[in-house]
């Protein structure tokens, strides 16, 4: 606290610089301490659930015979895994009261989720009561830095969401009068980027890489446009690599 209520700060309002105030909240964003403190504060979280797990009161997950995981950290993430027992959740409770008493850092409700193979309605109740955090499936997947992340692998189905996403973006276009060498460039820089990122973490299944395809040369000949679209060549010699005269 020292770092922070030392410092004085002043704010320009139309050129004018206020009076000099105190900061009172916290480390301000972009702080090359932040992350460092963050990672000390953090460590007491992790230390406690460990002493937790030693004692009996929290069992994590079995990843082999001697090997129990019970939580990861991940920049300023935390995934906490356990079986569904209410003694092991009220144990987690006390464990974050405790770290909110010594940290006055509190979880986020709305961006945290409880992810279950099956849940017992009497579980889910007892749940509730100590955590306002709403209750997902696991087969669902769940979202983690824009990736779905599931027990089992993706399905067709399962990348509709991609697809209204690249029609989203064309949409957007369809409405400015864009050159070629404009359409190209956002299919290029955009639309091929979105599935180089995609096709670099998970297979894709290749009826749905042709539909995505189609989209995109429907965007190239017609702008976005409704109506019939002016093909200059073959979508099989726009496709090839610049040095082959694609």
């Amino acid at each position: 606290m020292g770092c922070i209520t030392l410092v004085n700060t002043t704010v320009l309002v139309n050129g004018v610089p206020t009076n000099f105030f105190k900061c009172h909240r916290g480390l301000r964003q972009g702080c090359p301490l932040s992350p460092l403190l963050f990672l000390w504060v953090v460590e007491v979280f992790s230390g406690l659930l460990t002493q937790a797990v030693e004692s009996v009161t929290f069992q994590g997950l079995k990843v082999i015979v001697s090997t129990l995981i019970s939580h990861l950290l991940f920049v300023d993430e935390v995934l906490i895994l356990g079986y569904v027992k209410i003694e092991y959740w009220f144990t987690l409770n006390s464990t974050l009261s405790k770290f909110y008493s010594a940290t006055k850092i509190i979880i986020n409700c709305h961006k945290s989720v409880f992810l279950v193979q099956k849940i017992d309605p009497s579980f889910q109740h007892n749940l509730n009561a100590f955590f306002d955090i709403k209750i997902e499936i696991l087969v669902q997947g769940m979202k983690y830095l824009g990736f779905f992340l599931k027990l089992n692998n993706y399905r067709v189905t399962d990348w509709m969401w991609l697809l209204k996403k690249i029609e989203k973006r064309i949409g957007n276009w369809k409405f400015r009068w864009l050159s070629l060498g404009g359409t190209l460039t956002l299919a290029n820089s955009v639309l091929h980027s979105i599935l180089v990122y995609w096709l670099s973490l998970v297979k894709m299944p290749t009826i749905f890489l042709h539909r995505i395809q189609f989209l995109i040369s429907k965007f190239i000949s017609k702008g976005g446009k409704k109506g019939s679209g002016f093909h200059l060549t073959k979508w099989k010699n726009i496709a090839r690599p610049k040095h082959f005269g694609g």
